[in-house]
């Protein structure tokens, strides 16, 4: 049960309206937006590049650009590598159509806190800066944790502790809980006891959250760069594997043994960090 009904969905769409609406009195519409927005982040890119961003048609793409650069938002520069195609570049009067968004929605936003008590305002922006920040977090890791729990089927909401340190923080966790005095790389402490295969259910749920509890994971940073350098790939591919493989313990698997056991935990690894695009080369 999704506790928030969507409602950050909702309200962020409302602030998005308002914000297409003033848009629209500078003769800018919300696909026009989009493309200058694409290319204020990526300076350079081809008119190609923002078709297959964008997943427009050739032609729709030719005029969003044109219109574009008739209204002074977008420049274009030939391509040195080729001749041929032109390389596109966000004016200075994009930077302010930005600006202008982010002012829009600032202000949106600020009226909607405004008649809130000061200690409701307070402990309410401290709530979203950490669902931000656990937002923000999954993201760059690739959403392991979220696709862990969907590509084995869990259809009730669940919650994991996450605890990022480094190798000293995860050395004395490791010494605390299972006598072992050294590094590691993930540490997973599950909080129900499922048999593999087996999945939480919604009468396992928290009453005061809604949530089903899985337990706990505990990542060294550390651990992910040095492990990173040695297997010749990138940190955000090794962060996702561990974040997967915790999930997977705490979902009631293991590799205990170097036979079956270990083989349908890794299969099941290796099938989610496919989902994520991060399989291994």
């Amino acid at each position: 049960m999704d506790l928030t009904e969507r409602k950050i969905t909702k309200i962020a769409r409302e602030a998005s309206k308002l914000a297409v609406r003033t848009l629209k009195e500078d003769g800018i519409g919300t696909a026009e937006y989009d493309f200058i927005h694409l290319v204020r982040h990526h300076p350079g890119i081809t008119q190609a590049e923002v078709r297959e961003q964008l997943r427009v048609d050739k032609g729709a793409a030719a005029r969003r650009a044109a219109s574009l650069e008739a209204k002074g938002y977008l420049i274009r520069q030939a391509n040195p590598k080729d001749g041929r195609s032109q390389l596109l570049f966000a004016t200075e009067k994009a930077e302010g159509l930005r600006n202008s968004k982010a002012q829009v929605e600032t202000t949106f936003y600020e009226w909607l806190l405004a008649e809130l008590p000061e200690a409701e305002k307070v402990a309410f922006c401290k709530t979203l800066d950490t669902i931000y920040r656990r937002s923000k977090q999954e993201s760059r890791a690739g959403f392991p944790h979220i696709t862990a729990l969907t590509e084995q089927g869990v259809n009730v909401p669940c919650e994991v502790d996450v605890y990022v340190t480094g190798d000293a923080g995860i050395q004395e966790l490791n010494r605390e809980m299972r006598q072992v005095d050294r590094p590691t790389d993930v540490l997973s402490f599950p909080a129900l006891e499922l048999a593999e295969g087996e999945l939480p259910a919604e009468e396992d749920a928290d009453v005061a959250t809604g949530f089903v509890p899985l337990g706990d994971m505990a990542i060294s940073l550390e651990r992910v760069k040095a492990q990173a350098k040695e297997y010749g790939h990138s940190n955000r591919r090794e962060l996702a594997y561990l974040a997967v493989h915790s999930v997977l313990h705490l979902l009631g698997y293991d590799h205990m043994d170097e036979g079956p056991q270990k083989a349908r935990m890794r299969a099941r690894e290796e099938a989610v960090m496919a989902v994520l695009g991060l399989e291994r080369k």
